[in-house]
């Protein structure tokens, strides 16, 4: 048995169900088709090498990177469908076990038709004027977003309890023709002249757009991997979130200075969809307040708790940094960022202890006309300079401590009706 297959179990699984003789003949077939199609219409091009490799190359796009992301999407929520997914618990497998077998066996057939058309795309470089000499950065960045894609589809999929019907395989087509932009600068500038200032160093784009690339595809994975984990009772880990948003800080940081105050903006958004993804149940919120291991206690702190004292942390410290000119004003924006946040995390979390059916939907649909309703009635009545009453906004004409005033009182009126409700419904409930 193949090493790698027999390190993860689940890709003989995939190979079993996705690769009969009768797919694989036909593949093969399909694409020898599709290599000589693309050669006839690339004959009638100026640069005949070039459009015989876009020709491929997309296609190879479309298969791998789409069809695969849809495939890596379902796979995990075909499994809960068809009532199997439970008796991964049963076996010895790890959730990292899980995790990377899902990943490299959902998209094996995918990768078997785009490997097919390899000499396609092999031929037409060769023949090209300008594509060549960046044949390897091309692939280089092809392999970065399939492994960004594949491992958000996958995380998406590992998600799939929260979502009905077909909604996994609309979300890794979603995700796989979402990532197609990050293949722009590798086609467009296939060589090594374009270069980009990062923490003061200079590369070229072409070479800092994978890494950056597979930076977020290596998170989206171990966030795929934590949350199969979840499934099989692995214990959870207090770091995972906030290195995460750590990260995601220090990779704005890394542009420019300016950027500074715009740090929390990725962290935040971040935050937002984490608490609508891990719900705290009422439930467990009680057994998180009652548990008296401070140690259990400390894992298993509600993800939006700790994006919150995260942010708040890199708000301080992001306000030392000295203003630039002109700029200044914004040095108060990651302190008002975070005090919203904090409304806003608190809100939701409300909202769980409601009747709601749908508590997260009621929250959003509350907070859409909290951010909406002031900003269209100050714009109508001329007065968007109240704006920083109502949302986090720089207001220029007043003192930084007044701008953030209007975000600590909507951050103590949420945090009282959390712990009001809160209190309500453990009295309840004994």
């Amino acid at each position: 048995m193949n090493p790698l297959v027999r390190r993860f179990p689940e890709i003989y699984r995939c190979l079993i169900t996705e690769c009969s003789q009768g797919r694989l003949i036909l593949g093969a077939g399909t694409t020898l088709a599709l290599g000589a199609a693309f050669w006839s219409a690339a004959g009638w091009d100026r640069d005949p090498g070039r459009m015989l490799f876009h020709y491929a190359f997309w296609t190879q796009v479309m298969i791998f990177i789409v069809y695969g992301s849809i495939r890596a999407g379902s796979v995990i929520a075909d499994e809960r469908e068809a009532k199997t997914w439970d008796l991964q618990r049963l076996t010895p497998l790890s959730s990292g076990d899980i995790a990377g077998g899902k990943l490299l066996g959902a998209p094996v057939y995918a990768a078997f038709l785009a490997a097919l058309l390899l000499p396609w795309a092999f031929a037409g470089a060769m023949r090209s004027q300008t594509i060549g000499a960046g044949l390897g950065l091309i692939y280089l960045q092809f392999a970065a977003t399939a492994f960004l894609a594949l491992s958000l589809a996958l995380l998406s999929s590992a998600y799939s309890d929260l979502s009905r019907g077909g909604s996994a395989t609309t979300a890794g087509a979603m995700i796989g023709l979402g990532s197609l932009y990050t293949l722009a600068p590798a086609l467009a500038k296939p060589g090594l002249h374009d270069t980009i200032v990062y923490f003061g160093a200079t590369v070229p784009d072409v070479m800092w757009m994978p890494l950056a690339t597979a930076g977020f595809g290596a998170w989206a994975f171990a966030a795929a991997k934590w949350r199969i984990g979840r499934d099989l009772l692995e214990p959870a880990r207090f770091w995972r979130f906030p290195a995460f948003l750590l990260y995601l800080i220090v990779f704005v940081l890394g542009f420019e200075k300016a950027s500074a105050y715009f740090a929390l903006l990725l962290p935040a958004a971040a935050t937002f969809v984490v608490a609508l993804a891990e719900p705290a149940t009422p439930e467990a919120w009680r057994r998180w307040l009652a548990s008296l291991d401070w140690g259990d206690r400390i894992d298993r702190t509600p993800s939006w708790i700790s994006g919150v004292v995260v942010c708040l942390v890199a708000a301080f410290f992001i306000s030392l940094v000295p203003a630039m000119p002109g700029l200044e004003p914004f040095r108060r924006l990651p302190l008002v960022l975070s005090l919203f946040l904090i409304r806003d995390m608190a809100f939701i979390q409300a909202c769980r202890f409601t009747k709601s059916r749908r508590p997260e939907v009621l929250a959003v649909v509350f907070l859409g006309l909290a951010y909406l309703l002031p900003a269209i009635l100050l714009s109508a009545a001329n007065a968007r300079v109240l704006l920083y009453a109502f949302m986090p906004v720089v207001g220029r004409d007043v003192s930084a401590w007044e701008n953030a005033l209007p975000g600590f009182l909507w951050a103590a009126a949420s945090l009282a009706a959390l712990a009001f409700v809160s209190r309500r419904s453990t009295s309840t409930s004994r």
